[in-house]
């Protein structure tokens, strides 16, 4: 068993490594080797993107678009504090029968 250790010694040190750690192992170095630069420009805003991809539309739809995606945002942010202060509530009640026993 060592003989084959010391034949595969030249190659990465990650196959030896189970799958999952090899895979992780496999992203950590990916993400080191991009040191930052990417071959694709960074698109900035959301209309340039919409453009870009979809150049049969108006900027005033896309902006329209973008009031809707503000929206939707700020009704799920109310959403998740309201589901907030529910699970707050019952947190707190099952303390209190928690405690009582």
């Amino acid at each position: 068993m060592e003989a084959n250790i010391c034949d595969i010694n030249h190659l990465d040190a990650d196959v030896l490594l189970p799958s999952r750690k090899r895979l992780l192992a496999g992203f950590k170095k990916h993400a080191s080797n991009a040191n930052g630069a990417s071959d694709q420009p960074i698109v900035a805003s959301f209309p340039h993107l919409c453009l870009l991809h979809h150049p049969h539309l108006q900027l005033l739809q896309v902006m329209e678009i973008l009031e809707a995606l503000r929206a939707v945002a700020i009704a799920a942010a109310k959403t998740a504090e309201a589901a907030r202060v529910a699970a707050d509530e019952k947190a707190a009640i099952a303390a209190k029968a928690v405690a009582a026993t």
